[in-house]
């Protein structure tokens, strides 16, 4: 069930809206043409304010599911995962 829209009519996304503290090292990609671009901004801006660790890095020119459709052919994208991939085997070994 989704919350109720706020005041700016939209609804909002409630990991943004949840205690934060005590949250692990966290790795936040966005993609500059997705609709949950800002959601995952303020989510990311929410962990570092509550003391979380957090990598955030936005794509340009990439829309959202460009990491869920493996899109190789394009070189931003390619570039993309491998930075996403870095990220997380450094997450992993740190």
């Amino acid at each position: 069930m989704l919350p109720p829209s706020g005041p700016t009519g939209r609804r909002e996304i409630y990991f943004v809206k949840g205690v934060l503290r005590g949250m692990p090292d966290t790795l936040i990609v966005t993609a500059e043409h997705d609709a949950l671009r800002d959601e995952g901004e303020a989510y990311a801006r929410r962990l570092a304010q509550a003391g979380a660790h957090v990598v955030h890095r936005q794509e340009p020119g990439l829309e959202h599911g460009f990491i869920q459709n493996m899109d190789l052919t394009s070189p931003e994208a390619a570039a993309a995962h491998k930075r996403l991939f870095d990220d997380i085997a450094a997450l992993i070994h740190s």
